[in-house]
Protein backbone atom coordinates (compact mmCIF):
# COMPACT_ATOMS: atom_id res chain seq x y z
CA UNK A 1 0.00 0.00 0.00
CA UNK A 2 2.75 2.26 1.16
CA UNK A 3 4.80 1.75 -2.30
CA UNK A 4 1.43 2.54 -4.06
CA UNK A 5 0.74 5.66 -2.33
CA UNK A 6 4.20 6.77 -3.21
CA UNK A 7 3.96 6.27 -7.30
CA UNK A 8 0.55 7.45 -7.13
CA UNK A 9 1.86 11.01 -5.81
CA UNK A 10 5.12 10.51 -7.81
CA UNK A 11 2.51 10.45 -10.87
CA UNK A 12 0.23 13.81 -10.37
CA UNK A 13 3.49 15.63 -9.30
CA UNK A 14 4.35 14.81 -12.67
CA UNK A 15 1.79 15.64 -14.25
CA UNK A 16 1.01 18.54 -12.76
CA UNK A 17 4.67 19.50 -12.29
CA UNK A 18 5.89 22.32 -15.68
CA UNK A 19 8.12 19.57 -16.63
CA UNK A 20 8.74 19.64 -20.55
CA UNK A 21 5.71 18.04 -22.43
CA UNK A 22 7.94 14.66 -23.33
CA UNK A 23 9.09 14.54 -19.51
CA UNK A 24 5.75 14.16 -18.12
CA UNK A 25 4.75 11.30 -21.16
CA UNK A 26 7.54 9.19 -20.94
CA UNK A 27 7.90 9.86 -17.10
CA UNK A 28 3.81 8.73 -16.71
CA UNK A 29 4.68 5.57 -19.41
CA UNK A 30 7.50 4.58 -16.98
CA UNK A 31 5.36 4.69 -13.83
CA UNK A 32 2.53 2.73 -15.43
CA UNK A 33 5.15 0.34 -16.42
CA UNK A 34 6.42 0.09 -13.05
CA UNK A 35 2.97 -0.14 -11.78
CA UNK A 36 2.38 -3.22 -13.48
CA UNK A 37 5.70 -5.08 -12.75
CA UNK A 38 4.63 -4.54 -9.15
CA UNK A 39 1.42 -6.06 -10.03
CA UNK A 40 3.04 -9.06 -12.18
CA UNK A 41 5.42 -9.57 -9.60
CA UNK A 42 2.91 -9.74 -6.59
CA UNK A 43 0.74 -12.19 -8.83
CA UNK A 44 3.81 -14.84 -9.48
CA UNK A 45 4.32 -14.41 -5.57
CA UNK A 46 1.04 -15.29 -5.05
CA UNK A 47 1.23 -18.27 -7.35
CA UNK A 48 4.45 -19.68 -6.26
CA UNK A 49 3.30 -19.49 -2.62
CA UNK A 50 0.51 -21.51 -3.86
CA UNK A 51 2.47 -24.11 -5.02
CA UNK A 52 4.93 -24.13 -2.31
CA UNK A 53 1.61 -24.39 0.12
CA UNK A 54 0.24 -27.37 -2.25
CA UNK A 55 3.23 -29.33 -2.71
CA UNK A 56 4.09 -29.01 0.95
CA UNK A 57 0.29 -30.40 1.63
CA UNK A 58 0.90 -33.31 -0.87
CA UNK A 59 3.92 -34.34 1.46
CA UNK A 60 2.16 -34.25 4.58
CA UNK A 61 -0.58 -36.29 3.15
CA UNK A 62 2.25 -38.88 2.00
CA UNK A 63 4.03 -38.70 5.38
CA UNK A 64 0.30 -39.49 6.63
CA UNK A 65 -0.54 -42.29 4.15
CA UNK A 66 2.53 -43.84 4.89
CA UNK A 67 2.29 -43.40 8.23
CA UNK A 68 -0.57 -46.01 8.32
CA UNK A 69 0.26 -47.75 5.30
CA UNK A 70 1.39 -50.65 6.86
CA UNK A 71 -1.85 -51.12 8.77
CA UNK A 72 -3.25 -51.26 4.51
CA UNK A 73 -0.45 -53.38 3.50
CA UNK A 74 -1.11 -56.07 6.36
CA UNK A 75 -5.09 -55.93 5.76
CA UNK A 76 -4.27 -56.41 2.08
CA UNK A 77 -1.42 -59.33 2.65
CA UNK A 78 -4.44 -61.07 4.95
CA UNK A 79 -6.95 -60.61 2.03
CA UNK A 80 -4.62 -62.16 -0.41
CA UNK A 81 -4.59 -65.42 2.13
CA UNK A 82 -8.30 -64.92 1.76
CA UNK A 83 -8.64 -64.85 -1.83
CA UNK A 84 -6.69 -68.00 -2.42
CA UNK A 85 -8.69 -69.88 0.00
CA UNK A 86 -11.84 -68.49 -1.80
CA UNK A 87 -10.59 -69.57 -4.98
CA UNK A 88 -9.86 -72.99 -3.60
CA UNK A 89 -13.28 -73.31 -2.63
CA UNK A 90 -15.00 -72.04 -5.80
CA UNK A 91 -16.85 -75.00 -7.22
CA UNK A 92 -18.14 -75.69 -3.33
CA UNK A 93 -19.48 -71.57 -2.86
CA UNK A 94 -21.40 -71.91 -6.32
CA UNK A 95 -23.47 -75.00 -5.20
CA UNK A 96 -23.34 -73.58 -1.60
CA UNK A 97 -26.13 -70.65 -0.69
CA UNK A 98 -25.35 -67.57 -2.58
CA UNK A 99 -25.44 -65.04 0.39
CA UNK A 100 -22.21 -67.31 1.35
CA UNK A 101 -20.57 -66.52 -1.99
CA UNK A 102 -21.68 -63.11 -1.45
CA UNK A 103 -20.31 -62.14 1.85
CA UNK A 104 -16.84 -64.15 0.84
CA UNK A 105 -16.92 -61.88 -2.48
CA UNK A 106 -17.26 -58.77 -0.89
CA UNK A 107 -14.70 -59.48 1.96
CA UNK A 108 -12.07 -59.02 -0.92
CA UNK A 109 -13.42 -55.22 -2.07
CA UNK A 110 -10.54 -53.07 -0.54
CA UNK A 111 -12.20 -50.49 1.33
CA UNK A 112 -12.26 -46.73 0.61
CA UNK A 113 -10.26 -45.59 3.29
CA UNK A 114 -7.26 -47.56 2.32
CA UNK A 115 -7.53 -46.92 -1.39
CA UNK A 116 -7.24 -43.55 -0.59
CA UNK A 117 -4.62 -43.99 1.24
CA UNK A 118 -2.63 -45.66 -1.22
CA UNK A 119 -3.81 -43.20 -3.58
CA UNK A 120 -2.01 -40.56 -1.65
CA UNK A 121 1.07 -42.55 -1.63
CA UNK A 122 0.85 -42.64 -5.04
CA UNK A 123 1.16 -39.21 -5.36
CA UNK A 124 3.77 -38.77 -3.85
CA UNK A 125 6.17 -41.21 -3.47
CA UNK A 126 9.08 -42.08 -5.44
CA UNK A 127 8.18 -43.72 -9.17
CA UNK A 128 9.76 -47.08 -8.48
CA UNK A 129 6.96 -47.64 -5.35
CA UNK A 130 4.78 -46.22 -7.61
CA UNK A 131 5.12 -48.56 -9.87
CA UNK A 132 4.99 -51.58 -7.61
CA UNK A 133 1.66 -49.71 -5.71
CA UNK A 134 -0.13 -49.70 -8.92
CA UNK A 135 0.61 -53.18 -9.99
CA UNK A 136 -0.78 -54.11 -7.50
CA UNK A 137 -4.07 -52.47 -7.58
CA UNK A 138 -4.00 -53.78 -11.18
CA UNK A 139 -3.21 -57.45 -10.49
CA UNK A 140 -6.32 -57.07 -7.61
CA UNK A 141 -8.97 -55.94 -9.71
CA UNK A 142 -8.59 -58.81 -12.66
CA UNK A 143 -8.03 -61.56 -9.97
CA UNK A 144 -11.55 -59.76 -8.09
CA UNK A 145 -13.38 -59.41 -11.74
CA UNK A 146 -11.63 -63.52 -12.45
CA UNK A 147 -13.14 -64.52 -9.02
CA UNK A 148 -16.74 -62.65 -9.43
CA UNK A 149 -17.23 -64.28 -12.64
CA UNK A 150 -16.55 -67.90 -11.40
CA UNK A 151 -18.68 -67.49 -8.49
CA UNK A 152 -21.62 -65.78 -9.89
CA UNK A 153 -21.45 -66.34 -13.74
CA UNK A 154 -23.38 -69.50 -14.82
CA UNK A 155 -22.60 -69.71 -18.03
CA UNK A 156 -18.55 -69.43 -17.55
CA UNK A 157 -17.03 -72.36 -17.84
CA UNK A 158 -14.55 -72.70 -14.90
CA UNK A 159 -11.29 -75.48 -15.53
CA UNK A 160 -9.17 -76.64 -12.55
CA UNK A 161 -6.65 -75.12 -14.32
CA UNK A 162 -7.86 -71.47 -14.31
CA UNK A 163 -8.51 -71.45 -10.90
CA UNK A 164 -4.42 -73.15 -9.85
CA UNK A 165 -3.19 -70.02 -12.33
CA UNK A 166 -5.47 -67.79 -9.96
CA UNK A 167 -4.80 -69.03 -6.65
CA UNK A 168 -0.77 -68.76 -7.63
CA UNK A 169 -1.80 -64.92 -8.58
CA UNK A 170 -3.23 -64.31 -5.28
CA UNK A 171 0.25 -65.55 -3.75
CA UNK A 172 1.62 -63.33 -6.39
CA UNK A 173 -0.05 -60.18 -5.09
CA UNK A 174 0.69 -61.45 -1.75
CA UNK A 175 4.80 -61.34 -2.06
CA UNK A 176 4.43 -58.10 -4.09
CA UNK A 177 2.60 -56.62 -0.69
CA UNK A 178 5.53 -58.40 1.29
CA UNK A 179 7.76 -56.34 -0.66
CA UNK A 180 6.44 -52.81 0.03
CA UNK A 181 6.74 -53.37 4.18
CA UNK A 182 10.23 -52.07 4.34
CA UNK A 183 9.09 -49.23 2.24
CA UNK A 184 6.03 -48.60 4.81
CA UNK A 185 8.59 -48.31 7.76
CA UNK A 186 11.21 -46.76 6.48
CA UNK A 187 10.67 -45.20 3.10
CA UNK A 188 13.70 -46.46 1.77
CA UNK A 189 12.77 -46.95 -2.27
CA UNK A 190 11.66 -50.20 -3.30
CA UNK A 191 14.14 -52.67 -5.34
CA UNK A 192 13.04 -53.44 -9.02
CA UNK A 193 13.36 -56.99 -8.18
CA UNK A 194 11.83 -59.70 -5.63
CA UNK A 195 13.05 -62.81 -4.66
CA UNK A 196 11.33 -65.75 -5.73
CA UNK A 197 11.04 -67.21 -2.75
CA UNK A 198 9.22 -64.65 -1.93
CA UNK A 199 6.06 -66.46 -3.38
CA UNK A 200 6.09 -69.40 -0.99
CA UNK A 201 4.16 -68.92 1.66
CA UNK A 202 5.04 -71.71 4.28
CA UNK A 203 1.78 -72.02 6.15
CA UNK A 204 -0.25 -72.21 2.50
CA UNK A 205 2.03 -75.05 1.98
CA UNK A 206 -0.30 -77.49 3.24
CA UNK A 207 -2.88 -76.32 0.74
CA UNK A 208 -0.89 -76.51 -2.79
CA UNK A 209 -0.11 -80.29 -2.12
CA UNK A 210 -3.96 -80.86 -0.85
CA UNK A 211 -5.17 -79.34 -4.20
CA UNK A 212 -2.44 -80.42 -6.38
CA UNK A 213 -1.11 -76.89 -7.02
CA UNK A 214 2.51 -78.11 -6.97
CA UNK A 215 2.77 -78.57 -10.02
CA UNK A 216 0.48 -75.30 -11.58
CA UNK A 217 3.04 -73.43 -8.92
CA UNK A 218 6.04 -74.78 -11.38
CA UNK A 219 4.45 -74.08 -14.10
CA UNK A 220 3.49 -70.68 -13.05
CA UNK A 221 6.87 -69.33 -12.27
CA UNK A 222 8.62 -70.99 -14.85
CA UNK A 223 6.17 -68.83 -17.17
CA UNK A 224 7.16 -65.78 -15.17
CA UNK A 225 11.10 -66.08 -15.15
CA UNK A 226 10.21 -66.44 -19.13
CA UNK A 227 9.00 -63.26 -19.34
CA UNK A 228 10.85 -60.43 -17.62
CA UNK A 229 11.83 -62.08 -14.39
CA UNK A 230 11.14 -61.77 -10.37
CA UNK A 231 11.11 -58.06 -11.64
CA UNK A 232 8.50 -55.16 -11.88
CA UNK A 233 8.79 -55.03 -15.70
CA UNK A 234 7.99 -58.74 -15.78
CA UNK A 235 5.16 -58.73 -13.67
CA UNK A 236 3.62 -55.62 -15.32
CA UNK A 237 4.66 -57.53 -18.86
CA UNK A 238 2.68 -60.66 -17.71
CA UNK A 239 0.14 -58.83 -16.46
CA UNK A 240 -0.61 -56.51 -20.17
CA UNK A 241 -0.31 -60.21 -21.64
CA UNK A 242 -2.28 -62.32 -19.64
CA UNK A 243 -5.45 -59.70 -19.35
CA UNK A 244 -5.34 -58.36 -23.24
CA UNK A 245 -4.58 -61.89 -24.91
CA UNK A 246 -6.25 -64.60 -22.77
CA UNK A 247 -8.26 -63.18 -19.82
CA UNK A 248 -9.11 -67.04 -18.70
CA UNK A 249 -5.34 -67.78 -18.29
Amino acid sequence: ALVGCLIGMAYFAIIGSGWHENVVKYGTYGLTIIVSLLASAVAIGGVLLGLDKQSELIERRHIAARAVLPLTLSKLYNLTQEGFEIVLKVETLRDGPPNDARQKFQDLQIPEGDIRQIRDCIEAADPQTQAWLSLILAHWQVEVSRLESSLFDPDMLVLPVQLQNSAIDWLTIRAMIAHLFDYSRTGREPKAELKSENISVPHLSGYLHHNGLTDARTRQLTYIDGHGGWSFEGFRNRFAESSLKNPLK
